[in-house]
């Protein structure tokens, strides 16, 4: 889950904020729903959280297809300038499915 807006829509300096990453959920956990602990997270959830005054945030939920699991992909501490494009090149990603949503701190 990204943050393309942060710090605001208006300046997106630290675009990408990364909300959320995990990586090697079973195709079967997606048809069927997934549950608490699938797959392994290389960032931890965290909710969205506009700064105030800053305007709308767009917030993109994106699945992408692995070719295989892996276990290199190290646990990220540094979520903003997150490299999406360079991060689907480099483990051979494909986009499956994105939805966006809105959120802002009034």
């Amino acid at each position: 889950m990204l943050d393309p807006d942060a710090p605001s829509h208006r300046n997106p300096i630290f675009r990408h904020w990364i909300h959320w990453g995990v990586t090697n959920i079973a195709g079967a956990e997606l048809i069927h729903g997934l549950k608490t602990g699938s797959g392994e997270t290389f960032v931890d959830y965290e909710g969205p959280s506009p700064p105030k005054g800053s305007g709308k945030h767009r917030y993109d939920v994106i699945l992408l297809e692995q070719s295989a699991p892996t276990d290199e992909i190290p646990k990220l501490t540094k979520r903003m300038n997150f490299e999406f494009d360079n991060f689907v090149e480099k483990w051979n990603l494909n986009e499956v499915a994105r939805t966006t949503f809105v959120s802002q701190q009034s």
